[in-house]
């Protein structure tokens, strides 16, 4: 059976982003933020940022800031994510 594939953006601490197609599995997407993955979504629409769970408790990078609509900083994601 062939494994079904997703088109995400990929984004490394200090890099562009880069659009690429991965595999649409748990261990790939894993391996992506290197660890548990979170599904964080700090915004109203409908798009996930899937990052490492613990990236900030184990000293990850710090990689793009989350703004509000005010462009105030209120979180910071930590290590590499896509979405």
């Amino acid at each position: 059976m062939k494994e079904e594939r997703i088109k995400i953006i990929y984004v490394k601490p200090y890099t562009e982003p880069r659009i690429m197609e991965i595999n649409n599995t748990l261990e790939n997407m894993q391996a992506l933020v290197g660890g548990n993955i979170e599904a964080y979504m700090p915004y109203d629409d409908e798009v996930a940022i899937i990052c490492n769970e613990e990236g900030k408790l184990t000293g990850l990078p710090f990689n793009r800031a989350v703004v509000d609509e005010e462009g105030k900083i209120y979180d910071i994601i930590a290590g590499d994510f896509f979405k």
